[in-house]
Parts: structure tokens; sequence; C-alpha cells
């Protein structure tokens, strides 16, 4: 969550010094991955589409929203974090995607049972689309959008 607001905030850089403190790191004592390793590995995972996209909606405290693009305008990805409860259903309205015609659109979770793995798999006929996600805190989604083949 704090990772999201900080693109919006005036700061250049902020640094996680250490993976492994108690409960709050990344690894166990172990070297096990936590929860959060993966939340920090979904962001990372929106720096692949480094061209920052515009959002609405977020809701401070509760609910954070990044979305960019690659450099060749071939995938979007959306990062949601939701941090308190808020409702169940989130609805996601995608517009002036950078391509027309079908559009794959896929879903990675982290909750007390995922661990980043792919929910959902699909593909909609057009470009501007709708993606409700069922939603539970605190859970970190990353949609991933992008063209089929042969999609201009």
């Amino acid at each position: 969550y704090a990772l999201a607001d900080l693109q919006a905030a005036p700061l250049d850089a902020s640094t996680f010094y250490t993976g492994e403190i108690q409960g709050f790191g990344l690894f166990s004592l172990h070297g096990v991955p936590r929860k959060n390793f993966y939340a920090v590995k979904a962001f990372r995972q929106l720096l692949d589409t480094p061209v920052r996209l515009a959002t609405r909606g977020e809701q401070p405290g509760r609910l954070a929203l990044c979305a960019g693009t690659n450099a060749d305008r071939t995938e979007v990805r959306i990062l949601l974090s939701h941090f308190k409860p808020a409702g169940d259903r989130i609805e996601l309205a995608v517009t002036g995607l950078p391509w027309d015609g079908p559009t794959l659109v896929e879903t990675f979770l982290v909750d007390a049972t995922h661990d980043l793995a792919k929910v959902r798999e699909f593909t909609v006929p057009a470009a501007n689309l709708r993606i409700q996600e069922d939603t539970h805190a605190p859970s970190v989604h990353l949609v991933r959008l992008s063209k089929t083949p042969g999609t201009k």
C-alpha cells in the first residue's frame, strides 16, 4: 500500500533496509518469503510498465491504485492494494487502451491463501472494458492487460 502511495509523493527515493526484521520483514528467519515479499514482487512487476497512467478511485487508508504501460504500449498493468475493508467487489473501468480489438486480462493475487498466483485469465472483445475484482482486505491484485496476438 505504501509503495503505491509513494508514487504520487514528492519523493525521489525510498529504501527498504532489510528483509528479515521479525514479523515486518520480507523473509522469515529461515529465509522463507512472507506475504509482504509477494506484495513487493507485485509492485516490482508494475515497474515493467514504467509509463505511468492516470487512475481515479483511490481511497486513502483503504485502497491504493497505480497503473502503467510499457514503452511500446502493448501492455498495461494495474496494481490494486486493498488495505482495509471497503466492500467485496471493486470495478475497474479501463478506457483509452493503446490498441484496438481483443484484450487479454490476467489477474494475480496476494492474500492469505495466494502468493501472487494467477487467479483469472480471460479475453474481452474490446479495448475499453470493465473488470470486477472480488476483494477482501488485506490483498494485492496485479491486473495485466495485453493486446492479443494479431491485434493492431
